[in-house]
């Protein structure tokens, strides 16, 4: 078996150091690409997001993934009109932000609530993000970006739109649009459907699968922990990303498992974050 991929980290969990300090510590690191969120982009001219991704570039580091706002102004199945509309604006002007960053794909959460779908009922839920998905599937293909659908935790009554398998077979019959894929978050999957979650996840996300959220957990809580730190069987995710080819930046979405209160996690810290993931998959294949 072989490793397609290269790493990413998010962008996010490097606090407030400057994008000078990330990109050192990417290259010390071997980290691939930093996926950017709405802090990167907000109050900034479209002169002024085009330079950070000329930054990068200019030191053989990408910017594949863009996470949208999952606050609940970015709420895309929000039930009143309002609401779903003003969040449908706030995420199409980040699509194309994300697209002046260079972005390949733009993470996007379901619903930014965690109502009970039973009680709010599926086909509401799933006719407001219809009417969203319709204009943001035509930004994204005109601006060359992917939307990757991701996996929720459990919410309410542990039954959240978005946390369950059944819920991307839906998304797969509604959105069959080539710019609509899925993103795997292994610990919400691991937190909503227990130890098989992940793959049952995986299983159903696989052909459509254009992005990846590793991170661990000991199944109760996000916790957000480097891969291996929790108990997820991580030998079945990463055997199942080889056999369907993935070969975008693999996003380890947690800090090192290191000392370092308020982002202050050292190079090396970085570093080793790089070279247990990689361990981790070479077990995985033998």
């Amino acid at each position: 078996m072989e490793k397609l991929w290269s790493w990413a980290v998010r962008g996010s969990h490097f606090g407030g150091k400057t994008h000078e300090e990330i990109i050192s510590i990417c290259h010390y690191a071997n980290i691939a690409s930093v996926e950017a969120n709405v802090g990167w982009v907000i109050n900034r001219s479209e002169e002024e997001i085009v330079a950070i991704k000329d930054k990068y570039q200019k030191n053989a580091l990408r910017l594949e993934t863009f996470h949208l706002p999952n606050g609940l102004e970015g709420d895309i199945c929000a039930l009143y009109e309002t609401i779903r509309e003003k969040a449908v604006q706030i995420q199409s002007k980040m699509i194309y932000n994300a697209s002046l960053l260079g972005c390949r794909a733009v993470i996007l959460h379901p619903t930014t609530t965690s109502y009970n779908v039973d009680k709010e009922g599926v086909d509401r839920y799933i006719s407001q993000m219809s009417k969203s998905m319709e204009v943001l599937l035509e930004i994204a293909e005109k601006e060359n970006v992917v939307i990757a659908i991701e996996n929720m935790l459990p919410g309410d009554d542990n039954n959240r739109f978005g946390s369950k398998p059944s819920h991307f077979k839906l998304f797969i019959e509604r959105f069959s649009h080539p710019n609509c894929g899925f993103c795997l978050d292994t610990g919400h999957a691991h937190v909503s459907l227990g130890q098989e979650g992940p793959e049952k996840l995986f299983e159903v996300m696989s052909k459509r699968l254009v992005a990846v959220h590793l991170q661990d957990n000991a199944g109760y809580t996000d916790s957000h922990l480097a891969p291996g730190k929790g108990l997820i069987n991580w030998k079945n995710i990463f055997q199942g990303m080889v056999k369907i080819k993935f070969k975008w930046a693999a996003t380890i979405e947690a800090p090192p498992f290191y000392y370092g209160p308020n982002y202050t996690h050292s190079k090396e810290s970085w570093k080793q974050l790089i070279t247990d993931t990689d361990n981790l998959v070479k077990e995985s294949f033998s």
